[in-house]
């Protein structure tokens, strides 16, 4: 890492979490989402599990916006928690047991996140740009994926935005990380990558859901 600590986080990012996005994106589950022939069942589970992470992670981030590295990607306008409790009760007829597979995996996940919260506020940065900039990129490709499959569903509101410019948005985004001094490069990179590979575990899991 000490080649690259001088090139802009967001870039350093993107490259040290190349093999830990494509094993994500290659998931039994993810490939399901985007061939839109997941059930309603199969994302009911899923709208569960990105609740319970995102209720956690935008908890920390609350806790922790006036921590001057949080506060670098501390954008309200960018939480999923509300879309996503609306969008439960509206899949609600499709409730299931959630597997204890499942459950581990994301208590395992929300459970780094509440720690990071309390002793390395700063590293929720990393897990910050996992989630946000994966919905503001290719979540915006599921969402009319998942629109065509679900055609009569209320509840697909977890990607939409009140947002004029979602490339702004980005731009805005990736010029904030590049702001994270540099001596934190080499633990963001690394936290992202187990970002990326904690979501693995719970696409593994709702692969067997």
């Amino acid at each position: 890492m000490n080649t690259t600590d001088q090139e802009p986080l967001s870039l350093q990012l993107r490259q040290s979490t190349a093999a830990a996005h494509t094993d994500a994106e290659g998931s039994d589950f993810i490939k399901k989402l985007f061939s839109g022939t997941c059930t309603e069942q199969e994302y009911y589970l899923y709208l569960w599990s990105l609740h319970a992470m995102y209720t956690a992670l935008e908890n920390e981030l609350e806790k922790n916006k006036t921590d001057t590295v949080t506060a670098l990607v501390y954008f309200p306008e960018l939480f999923r928690k509300e879309s996503l409790i609306t969008d439960l009760q509206e899949w609600s007829n499709f409730k299931t047991d959630r597997p204890s597979t499942l459950q581990n995996a994301i208590n395992l996940y929300t459970s780094h996140l509440q720690k990071l919260g309390k002793n390395n506020p700063e590293l929720l940065v990393a897990h910050a740009y996992v989630r946000y900039m994966g919905d503001l990129s290719g979540g915006q490709i599921l969402s009319k994926i998942l629109n065509r499959r679900f055609t009569d569903a209320k509840g697909l509101n977890f990607y939409n935005y009140q947002i004029e410019d979602l490339k702004l948005m980005k731009a805005t985004y990736r010029n904030n990380l590049d702001q994270v001094p540099h001596n934190l490069s080499e633990s963001m990179c690394h936290e992202a990558d187990l970002a990326f590979k904690m979501n693995s575990l719970i696409f593994q899991a709702l692969s067997i859901a």
